[in-house]
């Protein structure tokens, strides 16, 4: 069952309260650290600078970290790094699935939209015919009252023509 984006960031609250309130390991002990090798710490990215210069960048970033990240995670308590991460990948699935229903609201409004359009195209397509057929009627009806309106000139010049003599 899928949670509401309130109710995860409610559970993320409880994970980082757990955190804080957790002892972990005694007050007096050292937290344990976390080993990097150097093989490790610096992956070999070149397949992916590759990809992205393929597409015509000029530059990327070498590394996935900063120096200070390792010094950071090598002090951080094992259990509140894991919970950190778990809190961190809760709060991105509850952004994805809240930007999804974003997409999907917008994807439903936008073929809603695209069908009236659609239909008011339609519309315009049959009142264009139509107008056009109409337009057609009435430039015969013109031609017709044209040819009507001759003649009547050419009775009447026939018409004064008989008067004069």
């Amino acid at each position: 069952m899928a949670m509401s984006h309130e109710d995860m960031l409610k559970r993320a609250r409880q994970l980082k309260k757990i955190k804080t309130t957790t002892s972990g390991a005694s007050p007096s002990a050292p937290p344990p650290r976390i080993e990097l090798h150097e093989e490790t710490s610096e992956p070999d990215l070149e397949p992916l600078t590759r990809k992205f210069k393929s597409r015509g960048k000029k530059h990327g970033r070498k590394h996935n970290y900063l120096r200070h990240d390792i010094n950071l995670l090598r002090t951080q308590d094992l259990k509140t790094l894991h919970e950190s991460i778990l809190a961190n990948l809760h709060k991105a699935e509850a952004s994805s699935f809240m930007l999804m229903d974003q997409f999907n609201l917008q994807s439903t409004q936008k073929s809603l939209d695209l069908e009236q359009k659609n239909q008011a195209l339609a519309l315009s397509q049959t009142e264009t015919s139509r107008l056009t057929s109409e337009v057609a009627e009435l430039t015969t009806q013109i031609k017709e009252k044209d040819e009507l309106l001759a003649d009547l000139h050419n009775q009447l010049k026939t018409l004064e023509a008989e008067k004069k003599s």
